[in-house]
């Protein structure tokens, strides 16, 4: 052989180190948990949970809870936002509760609405004189 070409395909002799069959720099192939968003992928946790959707969902739950549920359902959409990062699947279990809380309290408004109505027009058909 040629001095300064090599015999990548060679068996080493006893006492030296194996080499490579290609010459050069070796890659190593890392698994990513954590993907950041970019173009159509999603930010994924290693659970599985995409928390870009997660964090948007509890974000949703925080400001329609405050607004139109209460404070109740609004601190656990608060709550599922903040932990949405490091426990993702406490996150989920915050921002359902959110919502649940948010539907009983508006069915909770609902039937009160109705019973005030029929307490009003019964009150006002036994008075008897308008």
């Amino acid at each position: 052989m040629a001095p300064g070409r090599h015999d990548w395909g060679s068996i080493p002799a006893p006492g030296q180190a194996a080499r490579s069959r290609r010459p050069g720099p070796v890659r190593i192939r890392t698994r990513r948990t954590n993907i950041c968003n970019q173009g159509d992928i999603s930010m994924t946790s290693p659970g599985g949970f995409d928390i870009e959707s997660l964090k948007k969902n509890a974000l949703i739950a925080t400001i329609v809870g405050f607004v139109c549920g209460g404070a109740i359902p609004g601190v656990l959409g608060l709550l599922g936002y903040l932990k949405a990062d490091q426990e993702p699947e406490t996150a989920k279990k915050f921002t359902k509760w959110a919502w649940i809380a948010f539907g009983i309290i508006w069915a909770l408004g609902i039937v009160l609405v109705i019973l005030y109505f029929i307490i009003i027009f019964a009150a006002v058909g036994s008075s008897g004189s308008i």
